[in-house]
């Protein structure tokens, strides 16, 4: 789901909902990322902690599925 972000940059004014820890499968590093969670069936965009400010936005798909991780939906 989050590795098929797209980057789409947004001008993010307000502070994200969470500060997530994402670990990957084989040698790659895990990355610390902004997320603003969307609501269901929306997108949700990403940022990465260390980076240029570029934001990545998920598909609805992704959202819905970090929304049961998080909430328990």
């Amino acid at each position: 789901g989050i590795v098929t972000a797209r980057l789409q940059n947004k001008n993010m004014t307000q502070p994200p909902d969470y500060d997530i820890f994402v670990q990957y499968e084989g040698d790659l590093p895990t990355h610390a990322i902004y997320l603003w969670l969307g609501e269901q069936n929306k997108e949700s965009i990403l940022m990465y902690y260390v980076g240029d400010g570029e934001t990545y936005v998920t598909t609805p798909d992704t959202t819905n599925q970090l929304r049961k991780l998080l909430l328990d939906e």
